[in-house]
């Protein structure tokens, strides 16, 4: 018997201070930065994927508009203390969206952006 569960199962309060995110961020080595594509999302606005993505325990710790495209800034950590970095480029009205994630720990970046998919497609 096979189950599979949602990784966004497994993640706990990871609220972060904006000055402790920025030097995160540039602790960890660009080689563990991985980018994504979204596409087809249903949500068109940043303050809904805020929202929805803080339903499922992804933390939003700023929100800047940048050239036109809305950029949240995230964190989450699972219950074995693996943190994540994530970037999420929002071109308004667009249902296609760029991630970036950043951890210490790549091998969880494939669940990362599947559990986003499932999130911000509203499955």
């Amino acid at each position: 018997l096979e189950c599979l569960v949602p990784i966004n199962l497994f993640f706990v309060d990871a609220e972060m201070e904006k000055k402790v995110f920025l030097s995160t961020w540039k602790d960890i080595p660009a080689a563990n930065e991985m980018q994504f594509n979204l596409s087809g999302l249903n949500i068109a606005d940043a303050e809904g994927c805020k929202q929805r993505l803080l339903d499922n325990s992804i933390f939003t710790v700023v929100k800047r508009t940048v050239n036109g495209q809305d950029m949240l800034y995230q964190t989450m950590k699972l219950s074995n203390n693996i943190w994540v970095l994530a970037e999420l480029k929002i071109q308004p009205g667009s249902p296609n969206y760029t991630l970036s994630l950043k951890s210490r720990s790549m091998e969880i970046y494939q669940s990362i952006k599947d559990i986003y998919d499932l999130i911000l497609k509203g499955a």
